[in-house]
């Protein structure tokens, strides 16, 4: 995940500035080491503020003196956006999330034309795309032409914010609206409290723009192979949240339940590993017929780990995070679930081995995606190759081994597909092909 994009527009010229910073806040869970946030603020002129950090200390003194009917935001994995530039058709601001694959080339390529850069950030180079553009949704269509890898993007002109999702869809984008105004946002977690529907996400290959209290469908490139974000369901975004219409939490209870109709494990009872294999777990748990019981922990004020942007950052983190309850797991066998196992470290350090220090008698796995053997190429990512699982111990029985776990049973392809609802085809599982 590279980060979570928010724009909001009223259709009454009212301020949006508090809309769009509790937006950011309910995306928070897209990234954590930068926020930022553009507005217009007079015809010619855009103000634009990043931060070190997380949205509300960082800008929560700052936002009560602000005004704008439009603006965009950005919660960053990687990078501080949003990124002004000017251009022959005039000033812009743009935000993204994705992964630009070719971006060492696109920069070689400007460089050779004589073209600077005032920074290391991918958006820079969309930037510069967009520019050579005769118009903004021309410079839009650049980026469609030029970029490889997977986008979604927002962008800010005087009267509107144009977005766009490239062709594939990978990366989500959600359309939201309320009386008096819309809203664009790569998770839908804070529309219900901020009281917007959801209106429908953004086709893959659309550009929109929305302007004078309507959203305009400006053009709809051809799509070819339709690859919908598999893991957003699975771990990557908020349970309340809902992508191409389908809720995250629901779909994660699916998967469980299809879990326990393959596995038939007998235990004491079912755990999620907080909090992304909660939801999982309870369905396991109500198709099983098994109890459900929270024997670890999460401390809330510990970060994501999977989201730090190092090893060592993400180890510290997952190990501080979890914490074992072991008057509940002494002498117990237990089936443990979880998301996924991305380099399986994590879990045999901070996780199996603090149950078996806590008495758990046996640990069944069972995981809700399939082994992953890849890095994303359409999202960014902080691991190596070398670094995954099934790199390193060779199959499931290798990570099981490693793990000291009494069994590992993954989710296949199939299983995760039937709980979404799409078919396999229309699923992007790249990363474990």
């Amino acid at each position: 995940m590279a980060g979570g994009i928010f724009g909001v527009f009223s259709k009454k010229e009212e301020n949006v500035i508090g809309d769009l910073f509790w937006l950011m806040f309910y995306g928070q869970h897209l990234g954590q080491q930068y926020c930022g946030i553009s507005y217009p603020k007079n015809d010619l002129d855009f103000s634009t503020t990043t931060h070190k950090g997380l949205v509300r200390p960082r800008f929560g003194d700052e936002i009560s003196g602000l005004s704008a009917s439009s603006a965009i935001g950005h919660t960053a994995l990687k990078e501080r956006q949003p990124l002004e530039a000017n251009c022959s058709w005039g000033r812009f601001s743009l935000t993204f999330s994705g992964n630009i694959a070719n971006e060492k080339e696109l920069r070689r390529e400007f460089l050779s034309f004589g073209h600077s850069f005032i920074t290391n950030r991918s958006v820079e180079v969309l930037t510069k795309l967009i520019a050579q553009g005769n118009s903004p949704s021309d410079g839009i269509q650049r980026v469609f032409e030029k970029v490889e890898g997977a986008f979604a993007l927002l962008m800010l002109v005087k009267d509107g914010i144009y977005a766009a999702r490239s062709k594939e869809g990978q990366i989500p984008l959600i359309l939201g609206e309320k009386e008096n105004g819309f809203v664009l946002s790569s998770t839908s977690t804070g529309f219900g409290n901020l009281g917007y529907a959801i209106l429908r996400d953004l086709k893959p290959g659309e550009i929109v723009l929305v302007e004078k209290g309507e959203i305009k469908i400006l053009f709809q490139h051809e799509t070819g192979r339709i690859q919908f974000p598999t893991f957003r369901w699975v771990y990557g975004d908020n349970p309340v949240s809902s992508i191409e219409g389908i809720n995250t939490a629901v779909t994660r209870e699916k998967i469980g339940a299809l879990l326990a109709k393959e596995l038939k494990t007998k235990a004491d009872f079912v755990m999620g590993v907080p909090k992304s294999g909660i939801f999982h777990a309870i369905g396991y748990a109500n198709e099983s017929g098994l109890p459900y019981n929270e024997g670890l922990v999460k401390y809330e004020y510990a970060d994501r780990s999977y989201t730090q942007p190092t090893a060592k950052e993400r180890d510290m983190e997952a190990n501080i995070k979890i914490i074992v309850i072991p008057e509940l797991v002494r002498g117990k066998t237990i089936i443990v679930v979880d998301d996924s196992i991305v380099r399986a470290t994590q879990m045999k350090m901070n996780l199996i081995a603090k149950l078996k220090k806590a008495g758990a008698k046996k640990i069944h796995l069972a995981i809700a995606f399939p082994p992953i053997t890849k890095i994303c190429p359409f999202d960014y990512s902080t691991r190596q190759p070398e670094e995954l699982a099934m790199h390193k111990y060779g199959s499931e029985d290798g990570i099981r081994s490693f793990l000291g776990v009494d069994s590992l049973h993954f989710a296949t392809k199939e299983l995760v597909a039937k709980a979404i609802g799409k078919p396999v085809e229309e699923l992007c599982f790249h990363c474990c092909s």
